[in-house]
């Protein structure tokens, strides 16, 4: 009798612990409505702290603990359902910290002559309507084709002619979104865009006759 008071005991503390969790940058969140299996699906926060997410569209998750989040979510997809709808969010996996790189002191000349040779790598984020959305190390001058590519590209679902580019300008700080058809550049009609370091690119559901 005791032991399963005492395992209750730790299963409401950690349920206590997770409701009282912020959510920050670089998390999972794992999404599930009961009446629409369409809309399973695993998202990254990205460093901005925004999710985006079919029928909800980009909201501002981190910051928020987990019931915050459903709440805020269930706001904006109930209008979609004739009913509504039964949701629930969880945290999937937590952001890694970052390694704080050791000092390397009277490194070897010849070490630091190969680690200079060593192509230079961007981080690039994808969510929404592809294969394998989250956070990508990809070579410098890399495209967004090349990248979808790499992100397994679009789902069944994905609006391709819809792709967003989100970039932050490094003088001002400002975030600047991008309306770009991949559609058109898959078919060398339009040219595909070089990404830089920080991009995030957004694959939107598309809509019914889209």
């Amino acid at each position: 009798m005791l032991r399963v008071f005492l395992i209750a005991m730790i299963a409401w503390t950690s349920a206590a612990q997770a409701a009282e969790y912020r959510v920050q940058p670089g998390d999972t969140l794992h999404l599930e409505v009961m009446e629409d299996p369409d809309m399973r699906r695993s998202v990254l926060v990205l460093p901005d702290g925004t999710v985006s997410l079919p029928l909800a569209g980009t909201m501002v998750a981190a910051g928020l603990t987990v019931p915050e989040i459903e709440n805020m979510i269930l706001d904006a997809i109930a209008p979609n359902y004739v009913t509504l709808p039964h949701l629930t969010v969880s945290v999937a996996s937590l952001a890694k910290p970052k390694r704080q790189e050791r000092a390397r002191v009277n490194a070897p000349t010849r070490k630091v002559a190969r680690a200079a040779s060593v192509a230079p790598v961007i981080t690039v984020f994808a969510m929404g309507e592809l294969a394998k959305p989250g956070k990508l190390d990809v070579p410098a001058g890399t495209n967004i084709l090349q990248f979808l590519a790499q992100a397994g590209g679009f789902t069944r679902f994905a609006a391709s002619k819809r792709v967003i580019l989100r970039r932050t300008d490094p003088k001002t700080g400002q975030q600047i979104a991008y309306r770009l058809n991949a559609k058109k550049m898959m078919s060398g009609t339009s040219d595909s865009v070089v990404l830089i370091s920080g991009d995030v690119i957004v694959v939107p559901e598309r809509k019914l006759f889209e």
